[in-house]
């Protein structure tokens, strides 16, 4: 039983080191969606249009945006660059020549304080008590 004892809790100490990682970027990609809405106009030639957000792109990337929807249907809206300072979003696939209302659902950090306090030392005290289960387990078997 010793020899399981030990065992067991060399895993839950490995298992704590690899799942860490993963751990605290889950906890710092908690965001929340939010969604712009804005009217534009495409003139002749011009198939790409501007939007400004609410509030920053989420890790400034454009996989944050989630969907942008067209009241045009003959749009195929995509993300195509972002701009941090001004906060404005180019989108590409627009008809050129054409009016429509676009809607941007993205993710945004979260605004609120208490949630990314809380995110930062969650995780390192989940690794901590793993850590302290695997060694205790550990230590209580080499001991028997």
């Amino acid at each position: 039983m010793r020899g399981a004892g030990v065992v067991f809790g060399i895993i839950l100490i490995l298992l704590a080191f690899i799942i860490s990682p993963f751990m605290l970027d889950a906890f710092d990609s908690w965001h929340y969606t939010e969604a712009t809405t804005i009217s534009s106009l495409t003139t002749d030639g011009v198939t790409a249009g501007n939007i400004t957000l609410g509030h920053d792109l989420y890790s400034e990337n454009l996989d944050s945006v989630k969907s942008i929807s067209s009241t045009n249907t003959d749009d195929t809206p995509a993300p195509a660059a972002y701009y941090e300072s001004t906060l404005a979003l180019e989108i590409d696939g627009l008809e050129e020549n054409a009016t429509r209302t676009l809607t941007v659902a993205y993710l945004t950090d979260r605004t609120d304080t208490y949630l990314p306090t809380l995110a930062t030392t969650f995780p390192i005290l989940i690794v901590v008590c793993i850590l302290g289960i695997g060694v205790g387990i550990t230590y209580r078997s080499w001991r028997s």
